[in-house]
């Protein structure tokens, strides 16, 4: 059975990040200023964080899929006249063509997403190995307050289709799901290293 499309949160008071001393001018803002540099999930290693799959749907389904957007989106008065012939431009394109389209466009929205990876534990040797540079950085520890009341666990297993037509799969402001499929990065970070994420929409990088 694939995982909920939702990771559940994440148990623990207290949630621990392991950095290298490479940037120890990343460190100063964190402790001085109580500010955090989230990065964007266009920057990880592994290019499917933050990017879900979509299920496949048969031309009439994205028909009506974008026929019920249309009240929601301000299109261009050239364009108005295309709804009617919504049915036939899909049937056109293509279902296949249709879902590479929304799959592209639904990928940019989530590459501005931004993730912050912690830890459950402070003590992981194989942690302080692969993120403290052997042993000689330092690790956070973040109380669950804030934006971490939201720390969602790693799932490492191939997460489930998101059904892009299906309201109830709408997520809060603060969250996206962010399952891992099996492959490198389990065997990198595999279940026992306890992971967990905190995703946000939001553009910018610096939470105060």
């Amino acid at each position: 059975m694939p995982p909920p499309l939702l990771p559940p949160r994440s148990s623990g008071s207290y949630f621990y990040r392991y950095q290298t001393t490479e940037h120890l001018e990343w460190l100063e803002p964190v402790i001085l200023e109580h500010k955090l540099y989230i990065p964007l999930a266009s920057t990880f290693n592994d290019l499917r964080d933050a990017r879900p799959r979509l299920e496949e749907k048969t031309a009439g389904e994205w028909a009506a899929y974008l026929r019920s957007r249309v009240p929601h989106t301000d299109l261009p008065a050239g364009q108005i006249r295309l709804v009617d012939q919504l049915k036939e431009i899909v049937a056109d394109l293509g279902a296949q063509k249709i879902h590479e389209m929304a799959t592209s466009g639904w990928h940019e929205k989530t590459e501005n997403h931004r993730i912050y990876c912690l830890s459950k534990r402070w003590d992981n040797l194989s942690m302080w190995e692969w993120y403290a540079a052997k042993q000689t950085g330092y690790c956070l520890e973040f109380a669950r307050a804030g934006i971490f009341l939201d720390v969602r666990d790693v799932v490492y297993q191939a997460p489930p289709a998101y059904d892009l037509t299906d309201i109830s799969n709408a997520t809060s402001p603060t969250w996206f799901s962010t399952s891992t499929p099996t492959g490198a990065t389990k065997r990198k970070c595999g279940s026992c290293w306890p992971a967990s994420k905190v995703v946000l929409r939001s553009r910018w990088g610096l939470i105060c």
